[in-house]
């Protein structure tokens, strides 16, 4: 029996990746009763492209779309530059400005989501003017006298974000994640952390080659090992690995502080939180085949065929 098998990171602490996945795509009906939710887009032909039918397509106007649906409200998108939009806003002409960096003067005129909305993918400036730092979170934002849009708007996103908890890391790996090669961005507070615990303990179980294994010198082997040093790489750190070959015992290291990061973790969001722990977005989909002998039960999932290596960690 062909089954499919979902990686995660599994974590006492917070080191946010962005990951792959797919999207949907959410179609907003043209009934007339429905209010209008009038979007202001302000950097079409960059990371907003438009069809000869005049449909947008992009992260943020995905992501717009879909908390219009949430909201019950249709979806009107007005495109213009970042002067333009701030303008219309202030003026009623647009309801919301989506994908602009918080800043407090603008918060000074501007009511922001409570949750963001992805992350700026460059350092162009189509978010408004980005802030010195490696990371930009986005938001979207209404006038700052429209508290009752912004808390329609807010639950509308808390209920887009229960039903799809990886909806932003899709639409990003749609739409970015086949870009090529880029600098992995961190923010300041997940550099300060980094440079604080230059070392960070991760247990790997290490029981299904070519995915996991131990080598006769009893050394991590397999897409894991691929996947660890590039972790090293990329972040700067010496993970301290903790090898076992069962979950069980992965999971007493965790409980007991033996290890920080339960590095090859199946997707169990009610284990998860059963545990006290944080699910990183999928970053490996493994396709395996159980083998046994005739009339026996399964004694274990054995592995026969395994990715070459992860994910670069642009897209984790």
């Amino acid at each position: 029996m062909k089954k499919r098998s979902f990686r995660f990171f599994a974590s006492f602490i917070s080191i946010p990746f962005l990951v792959c996945g797919l999207s949907l795509q959410f179609t907003v009906s043209s009934v007339q009763a429905r209010p209008l939710l009038r979007v202001g887009i302000h950097h079409v032909g960059t990371d907003i492209t438009q069809d000869a039918a005049g449909n947008f397509y992009g992260m943020e106007t995905d992501f717009m779309q879909a908390l219009g649906s949430y909201a019950g409200r249709e979806v009107v998108f007005v495109p213009g530059t970042w002067e333009e939009c701030r303008f219309r806003l202030e003026r009623g002409k647009i309801d919301v400005i989506s994908g602009i960096v918080k800043t407090p003067q603008r918060e000074q005129t501007m009511r922001f989501s409570r949750l963001m909305m992805g992350r700026a993918n460059d350092s162009r400036d189509v978010h408004g003017t980005l802030l010195p730092h490696r990371v930009n979170q986005l938001y979207f934002a209404v006038r700052r006298d429209d508290e009752a849009l912004m808390q329609e708007l807010d639950l509308a996103a808390d209920q887009l974000i229960g039903n799809r908890p990886y909806f932003v890391s899709h639409l990003y790996q749609l739409y970015y994640g086949q870009r090529g090669s880029a600098e992995l961005r961190l923010t300041e507070r997940e550099q300060r952390f980094l440079k604080s615990h230059p070392v960070i303990s991760a247990v790997v179980v290490a029981r299904e080659a070519p995915f996991a294994y131990v080598d006769k010198e009893g050394n991590l082997q397999g897409t894991m090992k691929k996947l660890a040093d590039r972790l090293e790489r990329d972040l700067g750190i010496k993970l301290a690995l903790v090898i076992e070959q069962d979950y069980a015992a992965a999971q007493e290291d965790l409980d007991k502080g033996r290890a920080q990061i339960l590095l090859n973790a199946d997707w169990d969001v009610g284990w998860a939180a059963a545990h006290n722990m944080d699910l990183s977005a999928v970053y490996l989909t493994s396709y395996y085949t159980t083998v046994t002998r005739r009339a026996e039960e399964p004694a274990h999932r054995l592995p026969i065929k395994a990715p070459d290596g992860p994910r670069p960690l642009r897209a984790l």
